[in-house]
């Protein structure tokens, strides 16, 4: 409650989210403190409303902004940094075997970072996942687009996942 008055709506939602992951959030404490008229109080609702723990599990603000665009387009949130084989995806949705990774401006821009980037995508598709990579620029001005290419691609996924596990039990 102390901090709400002078934090961004995302500031707001990052902090909520370490608090939780912390096992550090009481929701009927901050209830109990938060009043109307209070300075912060509206602010904090709205966040508690749109609380994603996911949040405490990123390594990056362009992975912050891929999960909030996720919730901004009602698209399934993915498990952020989850593990395949020695690796960290970025972001993993395990059900559709879907992999995105977001490239930084300052992490993804040499030619011996391309390269790993290429060798870990070349492992991933070994294991049958899609990768799709997205830039900082694209994910922050393009973000409908982006959100737009991730729905499809996870109905699409959904389907011939689906189609190949019937023909697996046939």
């Amino acid at each position: 409650m102390d901090i709400a008055p002078r934090c961004s709506a995302y500031e707001l939602q990052k902090a909520l989210a370490n608090a939780d992951f912390h096992k550090l959030l009481d929701p009927e404490s901050l209830a109990a403190v938060m009043g109307r008229g209070r300075p912060g109080s509206a602010g904090l609702r709205k966040t508690i409303k749109a609380h994603m723990p996911e949040l405490a599990e990123t390594l990056s603000y362009l992975e912050d902004m891929m999960l909030l665009l996720c919730q901004r387009y009602g698209i399934p949130l993915p498990i952020p940094n989850g593990k395949v084989g020695p690796h960290m995806p970025d972001a993993l949705w395990l059900d559709a075997m879907l992999i995105v990774e977001l490239d930084g401006g300052a992490n993804h821009s040499s030619p011996t970072q391309r390269r790993i980037d290429a060798e870990r995508d070349m492992y991933y598709r070994s294991l049958g996942y899609l990768v799709l990579r997205y830039t900082f620029w694209q994910v922050k001005r393009q973000g409908a687009a982006v959100a737009a290419e991730i729905i499809a691609t996870l109905a699409a996924r959904s389907v011939e996942i689906g189609y190949r596990t019937a023909l697996r039990s046939n």
